[in-house]
């Protein structure tokens, strides 16, 4: 019986080693596998999506903190969203790919992947007694460029009517709730 060197097309590791398709010395059929490999390139993060997520995932910004390493982060970018959710999870497998990987990435790691909205809007943290309401909804004072104070709105007024994020929708009932007072 003749070795054979098993080869793959470009650089790649074979992954899977604790798994092993074939022991030595068996016969194996053509076409059956009997590793996996794994190719240098593109670098990718695999995650479970709930089926709440999905829309978010195909809209938002994606970054990617690595576990060993958590104050880096790396830009991603959806690739493949799975049409089918998992049996017994029922979540959605999702692949982001990590856009300018290093070598201090490697195969297997534990990584977190963050969604997040391209902000079109200026936002920021106030405090709750920072808010204002005259009757005509929850604003703010602010101080122009000339140092005069400006009473702004925190939503645009036809934003009430509009589905709202989880944060404005806290913000919203803490704002009834200290009117009420």
């Amino acid at each position: 019986m003749r070795a054979f060197v098993i080869t793959g097309p470009g650089r790649s590791a074979v992954i899977d080693v604790d798994r092993p398709r074939a022991e030595p010395g068996q016969v194996v059929n053509l076409g059956q596998p009997v590793a996996r490999l794994a190719h240098h390139g593109e670098m990718e993060a695999l995650v479970a999506l709930p089926e709440t997520a999905l829309g978010e995932a195909r809209k938002s910004d994606a970054t990617i903190q690595l576990w060993s390493d958590p104050g880096r982060s790396f830009k991603a970018r959806l690739r493949e969203l799975s049409p089918q959710a998992d049996a017994t999870t029922r979540t959605y497998a999702a692949r982001f790919t990590i856009e300018e990987p290093d070598d201090t990435i490697a195969l297997g790691m534990t990584a977190t992947v963050k969604l997040s909205h391209p902000l079109t809007a200026q936002v920021a943290k106030l405090p709750l007694s920072a808010i204002l309401n005259r009757g005509t909804g929850p604003s703010v004072y602010l101080v122009d460029q000339s140092g005069a104070l400006e009473l702004r709105p925190v939503f645009e007024p036809d934003d009430f009517g509009k589905e709202l994020t989880p944060e404005q929708e806290a913000l919203r009932a803490r704002l009834e709730q200290k009117r009420n007072q």
